[in-house]
């Protein structure tokens, strides 16, 4: 490539960022032209059935059940500290560190009082900024309602959709980071050494080095990236990820002075070096007992 050009695809740079400009705005022009009722509602309709279907394909394409619980325990966690955060000053991150003079936290681990001003409030003079411009957006496209239908419309159904959404993808955002970190694909991308990536033909990407796919089977284990479980994975639960393949182990058991026959479930285990075998006999049992309740059955 060129000095300044992308590997493939579409190129970043002045001309294309003028024609997303100049396409955006004639779609936008279009909209306020043909007014509230035609252009506008047409347009919010399109763009809200369109983040619908991202919402419902990351949710059940994604970790349904993990999605689910996350909405639910961040909403009590939201619910709960709503109250406390809503009181917060930062006081004691306003008195700087200990070197300053003004009794700050000694042990070096406070933080500093700019993260309360560049973004709590911040986002206040934001949203006042704000009010007047979807103030009056509201109240034209809610002629005609009732109170109740607005605030209904306007604060309670909004915020319940966003809670969905921002836990729908936060979850799938953080347990994807936790993949890559745990996989060690982000230790090798920080790297950026785009000589570990295989590619069958064309050029390779600067980028490559963020993606899985980009590596070998064979580099990935050269660089330790992957997971160790240590059991045997169940092919029957998500696709082959995230539970012990079990087995169901019956044998023979000194209860109470009578051999009695039980059944327990025993994770597969890996044979690595350290492989135990879970339904491997007690060690004082290294041959048939000779006495006890088992000796004649075991």
């Amino acid at each position: 490539c060129g000095p300044g050009k992308e590997s493939y695809g579409i190129q970043a740079n002045v001309a294309t960022q003028i024609i997303i400009i100049v396409l955006v705005t004639l779609l936008a022009t279009l909209s306020v032209i043909s007014g509230v009722s035609r252009g506008i509602v047409n347009l919010s309709r399109f763009t809200f059935c369109l983040g619908m279907g991202l919402l419902l394909m990351v949710m059940f394409l994604g970790e349904t059940y993990f999605c689910l619980d996350a909405i639910v325990q961040t909403f009590g966690y939201y619910m709960w500290y709503i109250l406390k955060v809503g009181f917060h000053t930062d006081a004691f991150e306003r008195l700087g560190l200990k070197d300053l003079g003004l009794g700050g936290e000694t042990s070096g681990a406070g933080g500093s009082a700019t993260w309360l001003s560049g973004w709590t409030i911040f986002y206040w003079g934001w949203w006042i900024s704000w009010g007047p411009f979807c103030g009056t957006f509201l109240a034209k496209i809610s002629k005609g309602r009732t109170l109740r239908q607005f605030i209904m419309a306007t604060l309670i159904i909004p915020s319940i959709y966003s809670f969905i959404w921002f836990g729908v993808f936060g979850a799938e955002g953080i347990r994807m980071q936790r993949l890559a970190d745990g996989g060690n694909l982000c230790a090798q991308a920080y790297k950026a050494d785009v000589t570990q990536c295989s590619a069958s033909s064309g050029q390779i990407s600067s980028k490559c080095v963020a993606y899985a796919a980009s590596y070998s089977t064979e580099k990935k284990k050269e660089l330790n990236m992957g997971w160790n479980p240590t059991c045997v994975l169940d092919p029957a639960y998500h696709g082959g990820y995230g539970k012990c393949k079990e087995a169901k182990w019956t044998h023979h058991t000194v209860v109470g002075g009578n051999c009695v026959k039980t059944s327990k479930w025993v994770q597969v285990p890996c044979k690595t070096a350290s492989y135990s075998d879970p339904t491997a006999p007690p060690a004082a049992w290294a041959s048939a007992p000779t006495e006890g309740p088992c000796k004649d059955i075991v």
